[in-house]
């Protein structure tokens, strides 16, 4: 269970601020094989509107449903791979920050671990976007770097990541500042902390910087991992499984 609550300030399309919670659920069916569930049941908006007063609105987000399994398992440098495919269920109507919602998503999920220490995420995303009868592709990317921070005064409990994210923005015409644009795209700058409570909780805050004039200018994030300590099932062939860092 991923729980967290967002702030978000300064993000186009009008959404001057916006305050939610969200929550995903991960079920793993096999070593290979996970189900998610996707949701964000509560956002405090404040959207500005040309010539009139600020409207401030409580919504729900999307729920979305998805399955991702490992195709290539490797250790050390070589990257694990892993393939997804997510689509919406159900359509919020709580207001979008920079990157937008999607109606599905396809994406390429890539990891390893390098020299020193160093883990590294990558993803590929083929997202389906919608406004109205019109759809259009988005295509993102990102890049993350973890690493344990201060190994043996925190019992390898403390980890760090950051992390550079891109994405197009088909529908967006305008900057965070309400200047017409042609082309958009997001460019973010994510700084993430974790701590390990216990082996199955983890809590984690993150700070966001939008490097376009179409990125949401700041995020900040707060929120917690929790893994049931036990089986929904019983494992009938019980495999060890090794203990290390804790990475984001």
């Amino acid at each position: 269970f991923e729980q967290g609550f967002n702030y978000a300030g300064r993000s186009p399309a009008g959404t001057a601020s916006q305050s939610a919670l969200s929550q995903t659920t991960k079920l793993a069916l096999t070593t290979r094989l996970m189900i998610h569930f996707v949701t964000e049941p509560y956002a405090y908006s404040n959207v500005t509107t040309t010539g009139a007063p600020n409207v401030h609105s409580n919504d729900p987000g999307d729920l979305i449903v998805g399955i991702h399994g490992i195709v290539h398992k490797a250790v050390g440098a070589p990257p694990t791979v892993a393939v997804a495919y997510f689509r919406r269920v159900r359509t919020g109507t709580s207001a979008n920050l920079d990157s937008g919602d999607y109606s599905q998503s396809a994406f390429v999920l890539l990891g390893g671990d390098l020299r020193a220490g160093f883990h590294y995420d990558s993803n590929i995303l083929f997202n389906e976007q919608n406004n109205g009868p019109v759809r259009r592709a988005q295509f993102g990317q990102t890049l993350a770097l973890s690493h344990v921070l201060f190994p043996v005064a925190t019992k390898q409990r403390l980890g760090g990541t950051i992390e550079l994210s891109h994405f197009t923005q088909p529908f967006t015409t305008d900057t965070a500042a309400g200047s017409p644009i042609k082309r958009a795209n997001t460019l973010d700058l994510l700084f993430v902390a974790t701590y390990a409570v216990c082996p199955n909780l983890i809590l984690d805050a993150s700070l966001s910087h939008g490097l376009t004039s179409t990125s949401t200018q700041w995020q900040a994030d707060f929120g917690f991992t929790y893994l049931l300590p036990h089986r929904l099932w019983p494992d009938k062939h019980p495999t060890p499984i090794p203990v290390g860092a804790v990475h984001y």
